[in-house]
């Protein structure tokens, strides 16, 4: 009964590290992108502006 109870236990404790990582991933990827976006919007020069 002991290894069963353990053998959920521990699945469950790698399906919620996992969880957790892709959870971090997102959020990292996502603020990743939005920077990004919002200096490539900096960089380019608007319509009619010489400098």
């Amino acid at each position: 009964m002991s290894e069963e109870l353990l053998f959920v236990l521990r699945t469950l404790a790698a399906v919620l590290l996992y969880a957790f990582l892709g959870g971090l991933f997102y959020l990292l990827w996502r603020d990743y992108r939005a920077a990004a976006a919002q200096a490539a919007q900096k960089e380019r020069p608007r319509a009619g502006s010489w400098w």
